[in-house]
């Protein structure tokens, strides 16, 4: 059970106020999705519910996260994985290993990637399969936060080798550069499930859960195969990436998957 999120009519409270100006104000900035995620679950005007039910984990593909380094590019410098199956992930996929990266926990396996690994810790080169994309996806929400960045100066070039080339992704920049502390680490908030909401060949569509101090909330993510890799899809003029936000009061739906 889920309910989208708008702002609430006419509220004469500050404190509730001031918190809704800061979740709209997260739904603007991809690299603020954490302070969203966390709005979302902590909102003044959310019933107190009870401890949702423990879900099920795949113990098979979890593992101890460690810390990635980050001094040198690892691995080789094409891409080009096997696509391998096609078929859409309906359950948590087994063989991933998990590394922390600005402190999420993201996943990796060989064969669905990810196979480079930049100075900067970005991790690129995925299978050209759904699978890969759900890699992709996880490994690319942790790589848009890169933490002590309050001018952008890692987000910026990070955002160009992740989202799809063009002006959307021209303006998208530009007005983060326009916008104050635009650098946010993301403690306190851990991916834990997806759902494959659509999926071609070169496109898929998919939700991405994240918990944090025991609540849930999911944001909405596209990729397209560009350039030999997946690549997010740049929110358009007057558009927010990651939208829409929704809070979950549990993790019916979703494939759960984590590695922390």
């Amino acid at each position: 059970m889920s309910s989208r999120i708008t702002p609430p009519g006419a509220d004469n409270d500050s404190t509730s106020r001031r918190r809704w100006t800061l979740v709209l104000a997260g739904l603007v900035l991809v690299v603020v999705v954490v302070g969203a995620i966390l709005l979302l679950v902590n909102r003044d005007d959310q019933p107190e519910a009870t401890p949702p039910p423990s879900q099920p984990t795949d113990t098979t593909s979890t593992s101890t996260p460690t810390e990635q380094p980050s001094a040198t590019t690892s691995g080789p410098q094409t891409c080009d994985l096997p696509a391998g199956s096609q078929t859409i992930p309906s359950t948590p996929i087994h063989g991933a290993n998990w590394d922390l990266v600005n402190r999420y926990a993201v996943p990796s396996a060989e064969k669905f990637g990810p196979q480079i690994t930049d100075p900067d810790s970005l991790r690129r080169c995925f299978a050209h399969s759904p699978v890969g994309s759900v890699f992709a996806a996880y490994n690319f929400f942790a790589a848009m936060s890169p933490p002590d960045d309050p001018t952008g100066a890692k987000t910026f070039p990070i955002l160009r080798r992740i989202m799809t080339t063009g002006p959307d992704l021209d303006s998208y920049i530009q007005l983060l550069k326009n916008m104050d502390d635009t650098g946010s680490g993301g403690g306190g908030v851990q991916l834990v499930g997806f759902k494959v909401l659509d999926a071609t060949t070169d496109r898929v569509t998919m939700l991405l859960a994240a918990e944090a101090n025991g609540g849930y909330a999911s944001s909405t993510w596209t990729l397209v195969w560009q350039g030999d890799d997946w690549k997010v899809v740049a929110p358009q003029p007057g558009e927010k990436a990651g939208d829409p936000y929704t809070t979950l009061q549990d993790l019916t739906g979703f494939v759960p998957w984590r590695g922390a």
